[in-house]
């Protein structure tokens, strides 16, 4: 950081001030569900038991990261930290989109669409490598424009040929449709603003 930033920062810092009591309350819950986030291979199995007492089926092993994030929203809840009347603010719209190109994905994978889509692009392997890459883009492009990012490579890994030239022109297709609210996260919180 130049000088000039230094400044900058330090007079921004200032300008804050110290935390108060609910910007900390905030900062513990955020740290605490970042380290179960990030320690959730050594938690999730301490936790199963009780997660399939109460949910039994098939959701019994799954969603721990959804289950840190809800958990970090209840005790900010029970410590007043936000209110209820936060919640009408969200834009649930949005979260239901993106919500949905992730249900999407899960479900061309599990269906099999997936699979199939694969034998249908077996082709795309024969054609020269500069082909490949510009099929592969665009496609991706237009089905990030429907789907998010993370979504789109959900199904390109599984349908693409196992080429790092290929997958790696389709990683960076996903982020570049900047049309619609679906195609990235960053794009569905500016239209949720």
């Amino acid at each position: 950081v130049t000088d000039r930033g230094r400044e900058v920062i330090d007079h921004e810092l200032r300008e804050m001030g110290a935390l108060r009591g609910a910007e900390r309350r905030v900062a513990i819950v955020f740290g605490a569900a970042a380290f179960l986030w990030i320690a959730g291979d050594f938690v999730r199995p301490l936790v199963s038991p009780a997660i399939a007492f109460v949910l039994r089926g098939p959701a019994a092993g799954k969603h721990y990261e959804a289950a840190v994030s809800l958990l970090a929203g209840a005790a900010l809840i029970a410590t007043r930290t936000i209110h209820w009347g936060t919640f009408r603010r969200i834009p649930w719209s949005t979260l239901l989109l993106l919500g949905g190109s992730f249900a999407m994905a899960s479900g061309i994978e599990a269906s099999g669409l997936g699979q199939w889509k694969a034998a249908r692009f077996a082709g795309i392997a024969g054609l020269p490598f500069v082909a490949q890459v510009g099929l592969t883009a665009l496609g991706t492009v237009a089905l990030s424009a429907v789907a998010s990012n993370t979504a789109t490579m959900n199904v390109a890994l599984n349908v693409l040929p196992r080429s790092l030239g290929v997958l790696s022109a389709s990683c960076l297709a996903a982020s570049c449709d900047f049309m619609l609210p679906a195609g990235t996260p960053p794009n569905a919180i500016v239209f949720g603003s």
